[in-house]
């Protein structure tokens, strides 16, 4: 999915390196406050102190900010996503929360095993019953699927998309 916020940018900056440059700067610190927002909306309920000590933990951690900011890695796309799937899950939004977690996983695949803490996680008043996780959850596994082929279709080439990957598995 970074692929196309990259394309988007750099259409948006007709192409100029400088400016290109600017841009995912902008983008990426823009994803860093929202990452830190994030935090601060899922503290809110605990003691003051607790939900300083959160954001501090999160917004002056020195490596992740420079990570993210300075040398540009994207993985902060993929943190903020998994982020607000947790989110979204805790405050039962399940559908909302599994294609937070997708759009996670199309940003960086690092964040593809939590599609089994997905799976799995279910209110005190849901049935265990394996049918019943299947049919609760298979609505939302669609959805994943659909929109992982949606994002997937326009730039797909043939089973040689995933050379490089198994290369490096092996």
């Amino acid at each position: 999915m970074w692929a196309y916020v990259s394309a988007a940018l750099m259409k948006l900056t007709g192409g100029h390196a400088l400016w290109g440059a600017l841009g995912f700067k902008i983008v990426l610190a823009a994803l860093w406050v929202a990452l830190i927002c994030l935090v601060r909306i899922m503290v809110r309920d605990l003691p003051f102190l607790a939900q300083i000590v959160a954001v501090l933990l999160v917004g002056w951690l020195p490596i992740g900010v420079l990570q993210t900011v300075a040398d540009g890695h994207n993985d902060v796309a993929m943190v903020v996503c998994a982020l607000l799937w947790l989110h979204l899950r805790r405050t039962g939004r399940p559908m909302a929360a599994t294609i937070a977690l997708t759009a996670s996983v199309l940003f960086k695949y690092a964040s593809a095993p939590l599609f089994l803490v997905d799976l799995l996680y279910r209110e005190p008043d849901e049935s265990r019953e394996a049918r019943a996780v299947v049919q609760r959850y298979l609505p939302r596994a669609i959805v994943a699927a659909a929109l992982s082929v949606v994002t997937f279709l326009p730039v797909y080439r043939g089973t040689d998309f995933f050379v490089s990957t198994a290369e490096v598995h092996g």
